[in-house]
């Protein structure tokens, strides 16, 4: 068995094609950035929340002119348990059993924040592997790092 890091992991970085749900659209903003970001990444997501479209008329716009299906008014286990990842809105309890579904039919679970840590946690493995080298600053060649920083000698 792939151990649940492993998996989430996976999950939130491989998104082509991947069935996304976020629960959770909100008002302030973070599912509507979550679910643009996971459409133009290719995953096919859907957005639900309980409350009305009515009640989420400026969340719902900024989704505006991208291939996202909205559930509003409510939620329905059978996205939870068919998703291949379910981003979850912060305000969700974890004992929601409709997150509940989601983690008895094996789909990953994670937050906003937790899928950007994990895109940020790739992406900072592969600077480590491939450094960049550093610039020389105006100090000239030689004059990097702390000696960057030390006072000038009097001559």
């Amino acid at each position: 068995m792939i151990p649940d890091s492993k998996r989430l992991r996976d999950a939130a970085l491989s998104l082509r094609g991947k069935r996304v749900l976020v629960a959770g659209l909100g008002v302030f903003g973070g599912g509507a950035a979550a679910a643009r970001y996971l459409a133009d990444q290719g995953a096919d997501v859907t957005v639900t929340d309980l409350k009305s479209e009515e009640d989420l008329a400026d969340s719902v716009r900024l989704l505006e002119g991208r291939d996202i299906a909205l559930k509003l008014g409510r939620h329905d286990s059978a996205d939870f348990e068919s998703s291949d990842l379910v981003v979850a809105n912060p305000a969700i309890p974890f004992r929601s059993r409709f997150l509940q579904a989601a983690q008895e039919a094996d789909v990953p679970i994670t937050t906003e924040m937790g899928l950007f840590a994990a895109r940020f946690t790739v992406l900072a493995g592969r600077a480590c592997r491939h450094p960049r080298p550093s610039r020389q600053g105006h100090s000239g060649p030689g004059r990097g790092g702390a000696e960057a920083l030390a006072p000038e000698a009097s001559v």
